[in-house]
């Protein structure tokens, strides 16, 4: 899992304020925006027979996330300046709405109309010295924006439900404007980066006795993925993948790895393969065949082999040395089930990977502050004499 704090980039409050406290409240009365005070305020006060009605307004810059990640979690905090709830406690709540670049009194939001937008987060305000949490959930996550600017709105639950106050019951959170960074507004996001974040496989087999335990003489295997990573791949946050296996099978792993894992391409080594044998040559190239500037031409030699033996072993070579070679290392979460030479599907759009490949090595961590395993997929690198007696001993020469 992947952490990204993003300080605010603007902020500042409406002050909606009339001797009516409907007036105030709907917007009617007379309004005071503040956008370069070192505090932003949020909630209610009535003053000298005046009702003051306060939102505050906060932009966060989330583009820095990519695209293609799964965030699953999302919070806000905010540092106390003043605590003017002398009067009465409100629970402070955050909600979705854009108010655009520059705050202006067109943003006010009234009372009756807080509850359209949606609900993020919310706090009852008892707040202590330093930063006070708004925790994540479901809409917090929704609403984060990867592209460019997630916007908030702060509110009164006393306002949006039109209760008049008798004295002081407002907050005021420090802002971008207070000098430094230790104190401004900040939203926390945990990611992940790779597949989803819940998989669910239902196995239905066509078959009597115990065909359910190998796959069934026709069985379907239906993964549907719910989440994020690599949703787009799929159709949408919310999508199905169909495999059907008759007389069983493996179904390949979607890694999904913790950060961005690194991706290592080697260009390719030969583009013409030359194999001889004391009696038979054959020459094996890429397709389409390099131009002859571009040519790579690698000879080797066998110690017996008719003609077969030569192709064969000379497509299985430019099979190996005619493509880029792609090694693939990073994190995933903890996991004992992946085995040596096991293949996983990995799936990287940043890198243009979609692919099968070999798992080479994994080395389990596990400390009392973070568990992962680190792998390294892709092909297995031996040398040149290895790799040709392996071919031979599969064609049995």
């Amino acid at each position: 899992m992947a952490t990204l704090v993003v300080y605010a980039k603007s902020d500042g409050y409406i002050d909606s304020y009339d001797l009516s406290y409907s007036n105030a409240r709907n917007g009617i009365g007379t309004f005071q925006v503040d956008a370069v005070s070192n505090a932003v305020q949020c909630g209610q006060y009535l003053w000298d027979d005046t009702y003051h009605l306060y939102e505050a307004f906060i932009q966060y810059d989330t583009s820095a996330l990519p695209d293609y990640v799964y965030v699953s979690s999302a919070k806000e905090e905010l540092y106390l300046a003043n605590d003017f709830t002398y009067a009465a406690n409100y629970t402070e709540e955050v909600r979705a709405y854009d108010w655009g670049d520059t705050l202006t009194t067109a943003d006010w939001v009234t009372g009756a109309n807080l509850g359209n937008y949606t609900l993020l987060s919310s706090k009852a305000v008892s707040p202590s010295a330093g930063y006070n949490e708004f925790p994540t959930s479901s809409n917090f996550i929704a609403a984060i924006n990867k592209t460019g600017d997630t916007r908030i709105i702060h509110n009164s639950d006393r306002m949006r439900s039109d209760n008049t106050p008798t004295g002081a019951e407002y907050i005021q959170w420090y802002s971008v404007d207070q000098t430094g960074t230790d104190k401004d507004p900040k939203l926390t996001i945990d990611y992940y980066i790779g597949g989803g974040s819940i998989s669910t496989v239902n196995i239905s087999s066509i078959g009597g006795g115990y065909e359910a335990l190998y796959g069934g003489s026709n069985s379907t295997v239906n993964i549907s993925a719910i989440g994020g990573g690599y949703e787009a791949l799929y159709g949408g946050a919310n999508s199905t993948v169909n495999i059907s296996t008759i007389g069983g099978g493996n179904v390949l792993n979607i890694l999904r790895f913790l950060e961005a894992p690194t991706v290592d391409i080697t260009n390719p080594i030969a583009t013409h393969v030359i194999v001889t044998s004391p009696t038979n040559t054959y020459t094996a190239h890429t397709t389409p065949e390099a131009a002859a500037a571009d040519m790579i031409e690698r000879a080797v030699t066998i110690s017996e082999g008719n003609a077969t033996v030569c192709q064969t072993v000379a497509e299985a070579l430019i099979a190996r040395w005619g493509v880029e070679q792609i090694t693939v290392s990073g994190k995933i979460p903890l996991t004992l089930i992946l085995d040596f030479k096991q293949y996983v599907h990995i799936q990287i759009p940043y890198a243009g990977i979609d692919a099968d490949m070999q798992l080479q090595r994994k080395i389990h961590t596990i400390e009392s502050n973070d568990t992962y395993t680190s792998v390294v997929l892709g092909t297995v690198y031996v040398g040149e004499n290895e790799l040709i007696a392996r071919i031979l001993e599969e064609i049995g020469s």
